[in-house]
């Protein structure tokens, strides 16, 4: 198990590999254990942003896909990815989630059918941070 920091106030920032270590802990606690992030092959022309930024990537957590990264290049409201089945949300609609596009608002839809578009935002950044969903409600 993995111990928290010494001396922590209630104001205190925590430290993400802290707080992913703790999470990855009670998911096996609870059996649901991380899955390895898996990169996506991106549909063309959106890339990986590069450099220092994390590449585009999804997980199972559980009933739970997360998924990560900052893509850049391609054409606002075409597709970046296709998630594989068992990653796909449950709905008969699309799913949407706000995200940040280069610094400003940005919109991701993901369908029934795992189909990945950014709807609103910027190609010249498009972070991914902070999607996810259930494949079961």
């Amino acid at each position: 198990m993995t111990t928290p920091p010494n001396n922590l106030a209630t104001n205190d920032i925590i430290d993400e590999n802290w707080v992913d270590a703790v999470t990855n802990n009670l998911n096996e606690v609870n059996g649901l254990g991380a899955g390895a992030w898996i990169n996506m092959a991106l549909v063309a022309p959106w890339v990986n942003f590069g450099g220092a930024l994390q590449i585009a990537q999804y997980r199972k957590v559980g009933d739970r896909v997360e998924i990560r990264g900052v893509i850049k290049s391609g054409v606002i409201n075409t597709a970046f990815f296709t998630l594989p089945v068992g990653y796909r949300p449950p709905t008969n609609g699309d799913m949407g989630w706000p995200v940040v596009s280069n610094s400003l608002f940005g919109y991701t839809v993901i369908s029934s059918a795992g189909v990945c578009t950014p709807a609103v935002g910027s190609n010249v950044s498009f972070n991914l941070a902070g999607i996810w969903f259930s494949v079961t409600a």
